[in-house]
């Protein structure tokens, strides 16, 4: 928290359990999750993965250690599904990018169907009209090369949106 009478900074919250940078979280069942990402400060012949998935239970004020995620890597596009769930989407490590879509709900992952194009530092936005997702922009290979102009429009198994 930033105190701007006596500029100064305070933390509140306890450490996280892993150290870690490019992630994504997500707010679940009264818990702050993250997942995947990367810790720097370990790096070892390229990126050194976070599999292990971490939540901050604001009740008890702990965090606590969850499944990992299936495709352990580092700056996917991230966010929460229409029905509460950590989305976890592409992503880049290990010398390139990923496909995979996996979704976390608080206490397990789930794959579903991959996106149509690797990208990796890319957005997310998610309509709840009729649950269906928007990947924006990324890269198409790991290093930021191509930068990619063509976004995709996801659609989970029970989207509902209709178009003429």
């Amino acid at each position: 928290k930033y105190d701007i009478d006596t500029d100064t900074w305070t933390t509140n919250l306890p450490d996280a359990i892993y150290p870690r940078d490019h992630a994504v979280g997500a707010f679940i069942n009264g818990e702050v999750c993250v997942a995947s990402g990367r810790d720097t400060s370990q790096e070892m012949f390229g990126i050194a993965f976070v599999p292990e998935t971490e939540c901050y239970n604001i009740a008890s004020g702990t965090w606590s250690t969850k499944p990992n995620i299936p495709t352990p890597r580092a700056g996917s596009a991230g966010g929460l599904t229409c029905d509460g769930k950590l989305v976890v989407i592409g992503g880049e490590g290990g010398g390139g990018t990923f496909r995979e879509v996996e979704v976390f709900d608080g206490s397990s992952w789930t794959s579903l169907p991959s996106i149509v194009r690797k990208r990796h530092g890319t957005g997310l936005a998610v309509n709840c009209d009729c649950n269906e997702w928007y990947i924006a922009g990324g890269a198409g290979k790991q290093g930021a090369r191509p930068l990619l102009t063509r976004d995709e429009r996801y659609r989970p198994e029970d989207s509902t949106c209709a178009y003429a």
